[in-house]
């Protein structure tokens, strides 16, 4: 593994992290409106 390959790891780890809060965030939003 490069040095120069390591920006695009970071960023492919930090967008996939991004999306999966803002699922998990979107999910507990609707589960909660459902249940309440």
């Amino acid at each position: 593994m490069g040095v120069s390959e390591l920006p695009s790891l970071y960023t492919n780890f930090f967008r996939i992290n991004m999306i999966f809060d803002f699922t998990s965030m979107h999910y507990f939003d609707l589960h909660s409106k459902v249940n309440f």
